[in-house]
């Protein structure tokens, strides 16, 4: 982040935790001359000095109203263009900034002009539940100093002033807002409706926890090589993702980052979208801090990389590759209703966890990711009622615990790349119930294992679908403890095998259906076999797959134990000495 400090525009003073509005020092509204803000002697007199010195409160300088020292060479100012207080008390005609503005932004220190008759005596000055303090008073007018703390609501809010002769209540005298960012605004803004800052400029970097950068429609472009750097705990927040666009101009856009601390309030993207460098930086970066929340945002590019906030909840999120969607880090993610399209990788689960519901996944590398072989990370999931189509790899299982629920992982396409498997679970556990898996190139449901450490690979398997490919569910790789437990799933129309056991030696079992409980699972091919052991003998205790209630093409083979080698095609088929118990 580039440093910003808390600087007074045109003043030269600094003043902690605010920022003065004021444009071009003497930009007084109140004097008429050509330099507004000049005494009739030539002396500056501007309305913005907070030394207590003169200032000029007259609208014309040749007439009765001059702030400058009167004919008997006394201080005092005029009462023009009241004239003096009538019985009318304490009233207040209009109230201004220094600079003409009728609205404030959060996170600044703005001067009041306040217009009206019977205010020489004023001494306490609040808008709403904002008190100001007094500067100087006048019959005329009262100049007063207001801070607006970082966080505070927008909308009208009553002036009142107040003092020994009375009070008055102008209603709905001055606005505040949140950071107002318009697309195209000139350099300089105050961060108002009617003075909008740019995005990508410096004033914007102050923004606070709890502020609110509101992106108003248009494309906003940042035109440098600068990450743009943002604290943690602000709300983000556009008119809609397809109205509101963030990208690059001469230069590409190289990201937000987003660096928070514990305790922050929750961080809030919504209703925007931001385009990255397809080989550059994330679009949007968090790092350590509260809560993050997402909602109809969308990235294209390089996308959302999370490290460490405390959670995430992304709602209506979209992103377009290359690169990945979203990389959760060590965050807990809640993800629904949103769509990867292209990605490298959809969503990748670090070592944290993740529910994933309702999202549709369309021509990634790998749609969803959930571990990475690191150890001591075990990351768990939960995949509900998503569809993942054209992807090389629907869900990968690395190092983790995985839940899949009524999800379809389907290969429609016959073009490249091609779809490796709908699941694979390279090491951990793999719960699927329900859903579908079909068209794969390779193999529908591949359960590997690992030569890194122990434990390997398992998966069971309820009352799912596996549809063609030449492999359904295939047992396979190093010396762990692969296996696979199955009940009342089809597995059809492949043309290798519907289920296959292939281990090089290693301890792979299967478990289609036992005397405690008849599997009724139904394998069928249209070519090749239907259950193919093609497993090295290991020991008597996995030698047998269990196959009670198995049904091969339809046929049943109930109560017999076959040993290998054997072989009854398109049925089975028993490369070693294992053995089929139906």
């Amino acid at each position: 982040m580039r440093a910003v400090g808390w600087s007074v525009k045109g003043l030269g003073l600094v003043l902690s935790g605010f920022i003065l509005v004021a444009c071009g020092g003497d930009d007084d509204p109140h004097g008429a001359d050509a330099s507004p803000g000049t005494g009739a002697d030539g002396s500056v007199v501007d309305a913005s000095v907070l030394d207590g010195s003169v200032i000029d409160a007259a609208p014309d300088d040749s007439g009765p109203g001059d702030a400058a020292p009167g004919d008997d060479g006394g201080a005092a100012f005029d009462a023009a263009p009241h004239g003096d207080a009538g019985p009318g008390g304490v009233a207040i005609d209009a109230v201004v900034t220094s600079d003409g503005f009728t609205q404030i932004r959060q996170g600044v220190l703005a001067r009041l002009i306040i217009t009206g008759n019977q205010l020489e005596e004023i001494d306490s000055v609040a808008l709403g539940e904002l008190p100001a303090t007094v500067v100087s008073t006048s019959p005329t007018e009262v100049v007063a100093d207001l801070g607006v703390p970082h966080g505070t609501a927008p909308g009208p809010r009553a002036l009142t002033v107040s003092g020994p002769a009375g009070s008055a209540t102008l209603a709905d005298a001055i606005e505040t807002t949140v950071y107002i960012i318009a697309a195209g605004a000139a350099p300089g803004g105050h961060g108002t409706f009617q003075s909008p800052l740019q995005l990508c400029e410096e004033e914007t970097t102050t923004a606070r926890a709890g502020d609110t950068l509101s992106l108003l429609a248009g494309e906003h472009v940042c035109d440098f090589d600068e990450q743009l750097s943002l604290v943690g705990g602000l709300t983000v927040v556009g008119q809609g993702a397809g109205v509101t666009i963030v990208r690059g101009g001469a230069v590409p856009f190289q990201g937000i980052d987003v660096v928070g601390t514990a305790g922050d309030p929750p961080t809030v993207f919504r209703a925007l979208t931001v385009v990255g460098v397809p080989s550059g930086p994330n679009a949007i970066r968090v790092s350590v801090g509260g809560p993050f929340v997402a909602d109809d945002l969308a990235i294209e590019g390089p996308g959302l990389l999370l490290l460490g906030a405390a959670s995430a909840t992304i709602t209506g999120f979209a992103h377009s590759g290359p690169g990945i969607g979203i990389d959760g880090g060590l965050v807990f993610l809640d993800v629904s209703g949103s769509g990867f399209t292209s990605s490298d990788t959809g969503i990748v689960v670090g070592a944290g966890g993740a529910i994933i519901d309702d999202s549709v996944f369309d021509g990634c590398g790998v749609g969803i990711q959930v571990g990475n072989m690191a150890p001591f990370t075990s990351p768990s999931a939960q995949v509900v009622g998503c569809e993942l189509v054209d992807s090389a790899e629907g869900i990968v299982v690395a190092n983790a615990s995985v839940e899949v629920t009524d999800t379809v992982i389907r290969d429609i396409e016959v073009t490249e790349p091609a779809s490796l498997a709908g699941v694979r679970v390279i090491r951990g556990v793999l719960t699927m119930t329900g859903g579908e898996v079909s068209g794969q190139d390779q193999v529908g449901i591949s359960v590997e294992g690992s030569s890194f450490s122990e434990g390997g690979a398992v998966a069971f398997l309820d009352d799912v679908l596996v549809v063609g490919g030449p492999i359904g569910v295939d047992v396979t790789g190093f010396p762990d403890n692969e296996q696979v437990r199955m009940r009342d799933s089809i597995v059809r129309d492949q043309t290798v095998a519907a289920v296959r056991m292939v281990a090089d030696g290693a301890n792979a079992r299967a478990d289609l259906g036992n005397g405690g409980g008849p599997g009724g699972n139904q394998l069928s091919v249209v070519s090749g076999v239907a259950l193919l052991d093609a497993r090295d003998e290991r020991t008597p205790f996995d030698r047998i797959i269990d196959c009670a209630g198995l049904t091969l093409n339809g046929r049943s083979y109930a109560g017999q134990l076959v040993e290998g080698p054997a072989s009854l095609l398109p049925d089975y088929q028993i490369i070693a000495a294992n053995a089929l118990q139906f």
